[in-house]
């Protein structure tokens, strides 16, 4: 039976049965499958079933639906399919994913205590039977081992519970019952207000809402010790607290949660009758007190986890999705779902910032590769040398500093995808090497006699004119056809202007989640102004700017000023004189950015997304030089 199951986002942990008919996913709590998020549409898409195959279809949402990291208006699906709505990451499968509980610790003499604990419940089944009352149950048993019964129910609460507020409110039953207090209350310290708040409360009745006294919880928390009052009104300690008299308090046991000498929360139990409370109830509510801080506390620890987790993940799904609805990205998106599935080498170009590799992951994503590894390697940012080694591998002793065998990316890509970024810059002399790995599937370490065979895809990325590389005989003819047998063109964002509007969103929302800020919007303006500028940078410059007016913004609507569209330092972008070449325009980025930076070449190249040896490489290339920058400007 088919299942969505929440992997990631709010909602984790959730599992919904399709084997019920058409679904409805969406924002709205009528929803079949409600997602716990303002970037879902009220009705934002729906699943069925057809002929024994499940479909999901996007029921034309503002965020868009996103199987694998592409868009999509119907797909159907299939076991592992990873499905983005809004912030809420869902995985298809053919059966329910286990559930995904947090569990604690126990103190290390708990599994002795449950033991003997176990073998004397066997010896006495009439203490506990499932058809007793829970106050009867805790009377039946002996006082010698009632404190160990109550260890051992809360350890099953533990080990259930999925929740802070449920372990919480279990753990107080438990032990109002087996101390037959009459009410009592649980209160976390928050670490940075430095405050306590009541987090669980109730009565023997099941009741909520007890009052406690504040006298004796400043008591312990000052102390950090427990107490057993048996007459709070009598105590020296308390009996000019108001708070003691007005709440008739005839016996108090109050207790400190504590994890490694910080104290994080505090048990408190009463009673109307003095006598009801001893000592053994004290040391009992003592180590209930020490097992609740321990699950607490490694709960926090996994909710911190969670969120920063979350937060990366964010971050990689902003990166790893195509986003645009423009004619040239539907193009694209259809090639990648033809030529995903093959085997094919592929060859991407583009200018700087147009989302090359993203496209080349959501390729390995959507391959029946995705279960290994794909590896990066950007071919603009090493030596020769290195690079070589990188690639390759090395024997011991293949070079001086060589101190063991190392494994190259061609390697540890095996049976996955291989993105060789900037191809342009691959050294001839690897050129050839890289020609043969693509025809024979084979190679050898740097330093080696043994030849090791691989199956890895090849995806590689250039921004540059490989026909004019050819020429002036920098890139090899025949490795140029052997990358390009598959060829896409990624169009700068200026001539993808209607996707503008939907890639600002999209990264308006991503920071703001990020940030834990509500999601600015655009003015009429902000959105002219980015319609009219040409980008130079693209997509990533369009992010760089979005981030910058959410961080800097502190209204509601982010104005075009706060928006950091720079001029284009006097040059006219429709001037039909001008060289619009690929190269050209690289040219002219790079004299912009020195300019800015003042020949700051560790900024400029910072500012540019490529490494400083790749941007001396590329000022040399274009015979750019300092003194020439000067008298342009």
């Amino acid at each position: 039976m088919p299942f969505l199951n929440i992997i990631d986002g709010p909602g984790v942990g959730n599992s919904f049965d399709l084997g019920t008919g058409e679904q409805i996913i969406g924002r709205e709590l009528t929803s079949d499958i409600p997602l716990n998020s303002l970037m879902v549409s009220r009705r934002h898409a729906r699943v069925y079933q057809k002929e024994s195959q499940s479909f999901l279809q996007d029921l034309g949402s503002q965020n868009g639906t996103f199987v694998n990291g592409l868009p999509v208006d119907l797909h159907s699906l299939m076991a592992n399919d990873e499905i983005v709505i809004g912030e809420v990451v869902l995985s298809f499968s053919d059966s329910l994913m286990s559930g995904t509980g947090v569990h604690s610790v126990l103190p290390s003499a708990s599994d002795s205590v449950v033991l003997s604990l176990t073998e004397t419940i066997q010896s006495h089944p009439e203490y506990i039977g499932k058809n007793v009352e829970p106050e009867q149950r805790w009377r039946r048993l002996p006082n010698d081992i009632r404190s160990l019964a109550v260890l051992n129910e809360i350890s099953q609460v533990v080990a259930k519970a999925q929740t802070m507020e449920q372990f919480l409110n279990r753990m107080l039953e438990h032990v109002i019952n087996a101390t037959e207090a009459d009410r009592g209350a649980v209160l976390l310290l928050n670490a940075r207000s430095n405050q306590l708040s009541v987090r669980a409360s109730r009565n023997r009745a099941g009741q909520a809402e007890i009052p406690y006294s504040r006298a004796i919880i400043r008591h312990v928390l000052k102390s950090g010790a427990g107490i057993l009052s048996p007459s709070p009104t009598e105590d020296e300690r308390f009996n000019t607290s108001e708070s003691v008299s007005d709440l008739g308090l005839r016996a108090v046991i109050c207790v400190p949660m504590r994890v490694r000498n910080r104290i994080i929360g505090i048990i408190s139990l009463d009673s109307s009758e003095g006598d009801d409370f001893q000592q053994q109830h004290l040391y009992m509510l003592n180590t209930v007190a020490a097992q609740a801080a321990l699950f607490i506390d490694n709960l926090r620890l996994q909710e911190s986890q969670k969120r920063s987790s979350l937060g990366v993940r964010r971050s990689l799904q902003s990166e790893n999705l195509v986003i645009g609805k423009s004619r040239r990205i539907r193009e694209i998106v259809d090639v990648v779902r033809i030529v995903a599935p093959t085997d094919s080498t592929v060859l991407i170009r583009g200018e700087s910032g147009t989302g090359k590799e993203v496209i080349a992951i959501i390729i390995h994503r959507q391959s029946k590769r995705r279960d290994k590894p794909m590896v990066t390697v950007n071919c603009g940012a090493l030596s020769p040398t290195v690079l070589e080694s990188e690639l390759f591998g090395h024997e011991k002793g293949a070079f001086t500093g060589a101190l063991q065998q190392r494994l190259g990316r061609f390697e540890l890509a095996d049976g996955g995808t291989l993105f060789l970024d900037e191809i342009s810059e691959l050294p001839m002399e690897l050129q050839v090497r890289l020609l043969r790995v693509l025809q024979e599937k084979e190679f050898e370490r740097v330093g080696g006699q043994k030849t090791i065979k691989v199956d890895v895809r090849i995806i590689a990325a250039t921004n540059r004119d490989l026909i004019k590389a050819i020429r002036n005989g920098s890139f090899r003819e025949d490795l140029y056809f052997r990358l390009k047998v598959i060829e896409i063109v990624m169009p700068p964002l200026r001539e993808r202007i209607d996707d503008i509007p939907l890639l600002a969103q999209h990264f308006l929302q991503s920071y703001a989640g990020e940030m834990g800020r509500p999601t600015p919007t655009l003015s009429k303006e902000a959105l002219q102004a980015m319609t009219r500028y040409p980008w130079p940078g693209n997509i990533r410059e369009l992010k760089n700017a979005i981030e910058r007016a959410v961080v800097l913004s502190r209204d509601e609507v982010i104005q075009a000023q706060e928006l950091p569209l720079t001029s284009q330092m006097g040059e006219d972008p429709d001037d039909p004189d001008e060289d619009h070449t690929l190269a050209a325009s690289e040219e002219r980025q790079i004299r912009k950015v020195l300019r800015m930076t003042e020949w700051n070449k560790t900024q400029a190249s910072k500012i540019l997304g490529v490494s400083r040896a790749r941007l001396d490489r590329k000022i040399k290339d274009y015979d750019i030089t300092k003194g020439s920058m000067m008298k342009d400007s």
